[in-house]
């Protein structure tokens, strides 16, 4: 008996230790297989519509009939991913399309474009923020029977991020849609302002100054007027007055029986100027400048 209890208690130690190995090789085997499944059904779930997702997940009835979702990838620790799915009212109108920012080069102002989705939604509510990836404030709310809308206002220089909503008004109950991609754009001033029209040119009664009056253009960026005289016909000459408000002009202090030339241009707040079109002088004849 003594001699036969060791090798008992030997085999049984043997079993043990492999019964141990045998599981230790299963774990070991169904965790790869695990691994292996969830990178190819991360991938597969990336290759399949959005409906059919939602449509698996209306089967295992986790979603009711009156709502749908919005289907979001995330990484995780970079070896395989995770789906979230975002419950959203089935009422929920489509966001607008092809939305454009112009800088029509006026100053101050920005043009905003778009296209309706269909079904077309009640409205388009347009949001302003000087902060990328900010929705920001609402400045506007849109019928549908509009596609572009005139941001004024602006300063120029400054970058703003527009936002377009679609909204879908049912009785008293209004759903806005999710955010299109948002898109920038700076106001700039390039464009001279119209020039001062009905420039009239006339001698003084004192035959040492002459009076120029004009008619100021309706820019609303206008700054005033500059006034050139020259000795020479066809020539700017020299700038006497700058950015003028008033809508005339006595110069004085002038050579008796002189003849001068004058030419009358409008200025913006950007410095843009209307074109230098010379005057005639003033004896009688008819400014060219054309307004």
């Amino acid at each position: 008996m003594s001699s036969q209890l060791p090798v008992s208690v030997k085999n049984i130690l043997i079993l043990i230790t492999v019964v141990f190995i045998v599981i230790g090789i299963t774990v070991i085997t169904l965790s790869i297989t695990n691994i292996r499944t969830l990178s190819r059904s991360a991938s597969e779930i990336q290759s399949i519509t959005q409906s059919r997702v939602v449509q698996d997940f209306e089967a295992e009835k986790i979603l009711e009939n009156s709502q749908y979702a919005n289907l979001k990838f995330h990484g995780v620790l970079g070896y395989t991913q995770q789906q979230s799915l975002e419950l959203l009212d089935s009422n929920m109108p489509l966001p607008p399309e092809e939305v454009q920012v112009i800088d029509l080069a006026y100053g101050k102002t920005l043009q905003i474009f778009w296209k309706n989705p269909q079904p077309t939604p009640t409205a388009v509510r347009i949001y302003r923020s000087i902060e990328k990836g900010t929705l920001g404030e609402r400045i506007a709310e849109v019928p549908t029977s509009d596609t572009v809308w005139l941001d004024e206002e602006l300063e120029n220089g400054q970058t703003y991020y527009y936002t377009l909503r679609s909204t879908l008004t049912q009785g008293t109950t209004t759903v806005e849609s999710l955010n299109e991609e948002q898109v920038a754009g700076i106001p700039t001033d390039t464009h001279a302002p119209l020039s001062p029209s009905d420039i009239t040119l006339k001698n003084n009664i004192d035959d040492t100054s002459i009076i120029i009056r004009w008619k100021a253009p309706k820019d609303k960026d206008l700054a005033g007027v500059n006034i050139y005289r020259s000795d020479t016909r066809g020539e700017v000459g020299q700038k006497i007055v700058s950015e003028l408000t008033q809508i005339e002009y006595f110069d004085k202090n002038l050579k008796t029986g002189k003849e001068y030339f004058y030419t009358v241009t409008s200025v913006d707040t950007s410095g843009n100027e209307s074109p230098k079109d010379t005057a005639f002088s003033v004896t009688g004849k008819t400014n060219p400048f054309i307004p």
